[in-house]
């Protein structure tokens, strides 16, 4: 166990977080982080050099007279703040000031609850999002239902019968045939996506650091510090443990950013992130960066030259694109018979498993099973790929094909 340790701090340590190409790539993600955190006040500082500041209030006008300052606070933001205007007669003028982009307002707002259809027109000087107009409109009906309970003396359990809104509980009668949760679907595509690069960047640099080690001849000095099953188990757990540091950061920095940038991060919640759905993305795509890692560094072992490195890589590589591929198809269909197969299949369950599960069409059961053959599997995959780690190290020269290793090594025991 000592010497898988000491492995693994190489790995970690010297083989990673001192090496030049991971601290550049780490401040390169974290500043793209930075940047797409602050695209949208980036976007409005370039739109805004060429123009004078503008104001951040909207001024409202109430001929009715049933809006007051209090009710107007609920809709101030960040962004725009909300300030009742009194006398009519300086409505034309606020308007053309609106109009030259003078003055103190940023758009103004006329009411009239009295007339038949309520009357509501926001005046600006040029077109500002949707959203601020459909905010207005949310504001304006709820205190046109309440004006017009109001008026009917309603008592406080009238009032509260009639806003009382709807939830439909959906009940499940049929395990097997659980309705696709669709607001997922872009979370779990994401995921996919993810999972693709994460395996695919951190396989690479595996195998790349056996041919690497190999070629300076530092595999001779370590394989005399420990056994190959040893040095393959502390090497990949090394990359591993290098990989959740690198997005641990990357992903803390873009949240950090966001946050501070004002973005209200529980936007994240409509497109269904969760506790749940980041716990599941954690074990399985741990589990997967394991199992493809063990891959990775086990054909990386068979050849010497990182000429040779990618035509080695190669059948692991097009297997795991082909997943990802059929998973982005699963990822709309995962009640279907395929996806349900691919489910349990080691090479491809730790995307197609995560995106049922997250879709919530994946019973617990399943996916505990589907864990459970996963983490077998693994078991299965580090005995054969320390089979071949063991002769493909010491191999130099010609490349030796995976059959030919475990062969010789069936012949020697």
């Amino acid at each position: 166990m000592r010497k898988i340790f000491n492995v693994f701090k190489f790995t970690y340590i010297e083989q990673g977080l001192k090496k030049k190409s991971f601290i550049i790539s780490t401040l390169v993600l974290v500043l793209m982080g930075i940047l797409f955190a602050n695209a949208g006040n980036i976007l409005d500082l370039v739109k805004g050099l060429d123009k004078e500041p503008k104001s951040s209030v909207i001024g409202v006008y109430d001929n009715s007279k049933v809006i007051n300052e209090k009710m107007l606070k609920t809709l101030d933001d960040n962004s725009i703040k909300f300030k009742s205007i009194e006398n009519n007669s300086d409505i034309n003028k606020i308007k053309d000031e609106i109009k030259e982009e003078k003055g103190d307002y940023l758009g103004i707002l006329e009411l009239d609850f009295n007339k038949t259809p309520i009357t509501s027109n926001l005046y600006v000087s040029e077109f500002m999002n949707e959203n601020l107009k459909q905010k207005i409109n949310y504001f304006i009906n709820n205190v046109a239902f309440q004006n017009s309970m109001d008026k009917l003396n309603l008592t406080k359990e009238e009032k509260q019968s009639l806003s009382s809104k709807v939830d439909t509980q959906i009940v499940e009668l049929k395990e097997e045939d659980k309705e696709v949760n669709k607001n997922n679907i872009f979370l779990v595509q994401v995921m996919a996506f993810g999972m693709y690069m994460i395996v695919l960047i951190y396989g690479a640099w595996v195998s790349s650091s056996v041919v690497e080690e190999k070629g300076n001849r530092i595999m001779e000095t370590l394989i005399t510090m420990a056994k190959p099953y040893e040095l393959l188990v502390g090497k990949v757990i090394g990359v591993c443990t290098l990989a959740l540091t690198q997005i641990l950061v990357i992903v803390g920095n873009t949240l950090l950013s966001m946050n501070i940038a004002g973005v209200d991060l529980s936007l994240l919640k409509n497109i269904g992130v969760s506790s749940e759905s980041i716990i599941l993305f954690i074990i399985f795509a741990g589990l997967g960066v394991i199992l493809y890692a063990f891959l990775f560094a086990a054909l990386g072992s068979l050849v010497s030259s990182t000429e040779e490195l990618s035509s080695a890589q190669t059948p692991i590589t097009i297997i795991f694109v082909l997943v990802f591929l059929v998973s982005m198809g699963c990822a709309s269909a995962p009640n279907s018979i395929l996806a349900k197969v691919l489910s349990f299949v080691p090479l491809s369950s730790p995307i197609v498993m995560l995106q049922r599960a997250i879709l919530n069409v994946a019973t617990f059961t399943e996916i505990i099973l589907s864990i459970g053959i996963l983490v077998l599997t693994i078991g299965i995959v580090i005995y054969f790929s320390s089979k071949i780690y063991k002769r493909g190290t010491l191999h130099y020269g010609k490349k030796i094909s995976v059959m030919r290793v475990l062969k010789d090594s069936y012949k020697e025991k």
